[in-house]
């Protein structure tokens, strides 16, 4: 029989697959016998033990170097690993013992290697413990002291602050380095979903507690495995709440038909098979056979009808007939850069050149998609990242491409009101990560309506400007916002902005702060916690994280 592993040999493990065998750490967790072994307290700890060693490589790096008579990357890469989750736990977690954590990576470090790194670990950690102030990060708001102290590519701070300022590129690297929440939405064609789902969860040590503004959405607070049987049941859904607004912003009501073109894992599609009162038809298709099959399962485990899966490419769509489609989202494959909280990997993986290959690959799909739209209706388009090239670049080139579609200015209109809603201009927006979610990007189009009375599905919001309150979110978004001020109006007294970037120039790479333009508030917009502008302190409330209670201070970065 295999002797039973300890949290840090599991999370050791966990690292080496993600780091040399290009492996996802959030489904690796989510996925591993191994982890599933584990007791809950030794679950918790391999989960941020996986997620902060990822997460703040480069500043463990930096302090390791302190106290090395050689650089870091000279050692070999497994010792390295093991360094740096040893001082991830020295730095970070203060309700971890220091003996402990020196115990058990000095035996980890013999078993793995020999009686030299034993040694080795064993004075770099002890040493570390009697001079601790050698491993504080640099000082100062240049790239290099930034780029260590909040852990991220000197590339990647140096386009967000020129895309966004000091202060905005500092928000979002906090942010991306803050334990993510868990959020689930619930499945709405179940009868008393609410309840039945808190009842069980708190059978299960768990509580459900409702998202501010988005109807639908939930955060679960206690141990992640109280889903297990309310997800193989059906009951919900784990998305992100930030992604729970893409839905929301196609203007979805009963009988309409959509197409989602780039659907796995289908978190979208059945959203908006959802919304829909599972009434209508929702196409929802992939290249991928593997991602086919994932969207299969989606669709027997929430039991929906309307949902056609399909294997297709969307730059190739031949199969379909042109213009017939009410709604078509393109959720389109990216950096991923606003969802480093639950894939920190992926700022370590990604090069900077690799962003203009995505963006062609968008342009394509989008390209193949806004075809299959019918004159009036719209095509929304998302992303999960936070680059001009992929989000306000690719809807640009596009629109110079396909002048039939136009920016839809109403897009506000049909969003809750939400932390982090930015708006970047005329129909598009930005969502910033904080209160626990990711970061994205939304843009709707509508193409123009053919000559003549309209007798489709929107033809009553065609003639009436827009009828938001007859589609799905729409009652519940004039609750949300009921006293907010109309777009162009002075702001109430004292209510909370939104700010916008004037101009989007400034976001390619290669300009600088000096270059951008001010931010500025756009009006009628409530519940922001006090602006969405990232030198307000607009991660400053950000929610508990799910991890476990092993933070103490010395986890404020």
């Amino acid at each position: 029989m295999r002797p039973a592993r300890g949290a840090r040999d599991v999370a050791f493990r966990l690292l080496t697959r993600v780091e040399e065998g290009g492996a996802y750490a959030n489904l690796l967790l989510r996925d591993s016998p191994e982890v599933a072994r584990l007791s809950p307290a030794d679950r918790a700890l391999v989960t941020e033990l996986v997620y902060g060693t990822l997460a703040w490589r480069a500043r463990l790096d930096h302090a390791l170097a302190a106290y090395l008579d050689r650089p870091p990357e000279r050692l070999e890469a497994w010792f390295r690993r093991l360094l740096r989750m040893a001082f991830y736990q020295l730095l970070f977690l203060d309700r971890v013992p220091a003996y402990a954590v020196v115990h058990e990576t000095v035996a980890l470090a013999r078993r793995l290697g020999h009686e030299g790194h034993a040694r080795m670990a064993n004075a770099v950690l002890r040493a570390s413990l009697r001079d601790p102030k050698r491993a504080a990060p640099p000082e100062g708001d240049d790239v290099g002291a930034l780029a260590v102290r909040l852990s991220a590519p000197a590339w990647l701070v140096e386009r967000w602050r020129a895309a966004y300022g000091p202060d905005g590129a500092e928000a979002l690297l906090r942010a991306m380095n803050a334990p993510p929440a868990l959020y689930v939405r619930l499945n709405r064609l179940r009868p008393n979903a609410e309840a039945i789902v808190r009842a069980r969860l708190q059978e299960a040590g768990a509580s459900l507690e409702p998202v501010p503004g988005l109807p639908g959405a939930y955060a679960v607070r206690g141990p992640a495995s109280a889903l297990k049987p309310l997800l193989a049941e059906g009951w919900l859904t784990i998305q992100d709440r930030n992604a729970q607004l893409i839905a929301r912003a196609m203007r979805l009501k009963p009988g309409l038909r959509v197409y989602d073109a780039c659907a796995a894992p289908g978190g979208k599609a059945t959203h908006i098979a959802e919304l829909m009162d599972d009434v209508g038809e929702v196409v929802a298709a992939d290249i991928h056979p593997h991602k086919v099959r994932l969207l299969e399962r989606e669709k027997a485990r929430l039991g929906l009808r309307s949902l056609v899966v399909r294997q297709e490419d969307a730059t190739r769509l031949q199969n379909l007939t042109p213009a017939s489609f009410d709604r078509v989202l393109v959720d389109a494959p990216c950096s991923g850069l606003g969802t480093l909280a639950r894939k920190p990997e992926i700022k370590w993986r990604l090069q900077p050149e690799a962003i203009e290959s995505l963006a062609a690959k968008q342009r394509a799909i989008l390209r193949g998609a806004a075809a299959l739209v019918r004159p009036g209706g719209f095509l929304v388009y998302s992303t999960c990242t936070l680059t001009w090239e992929e989000n306000e670049g690719t809807v640009e080139a596009f629109l110079r491409e396909r002048p039939d579609f136009v920016l839809d200015p109403t897009l506000l209109d049909d969003l809750p009101s939400v932390p982090g809603l930015r708006n970047v201009g005329p129909g598009m927006v930005e969502l910033w990560p904080g209160e626990g979610g990711d970061g994205f990007f939304l843009a709707r189009l509508r193409r123009a309506p053919a000559e003549g009375p309209q007798d489709g599905p929107d033809a009553g919001a065609e003639r009436n400007g827009g009828g938001a309150e007859d589609f799905a979110g729409g009652p519940e978004r004039a609750e949300a916002t009921e006293g907010s001020a109309a777009a162009g109006d002075p702001p109430a007294p004292g209510a909370p902005k939104v700010f916008r970037r004037v101009g989007r120039g400034d976001r390619r790479l290669g300009g600088t702060a000096a270059d951008r333009p001010a931010m500025q508030p756009v009006p009628g917009k409530e519940g922001h916690h006090g602006g969405a502008h990232a030198g307000t302190g607009a991660f400053a409330g950000t929610e508990k994280p799910l991890r476990p209670s092993v933070r103490g201070p010395r986890g404020v970065a």
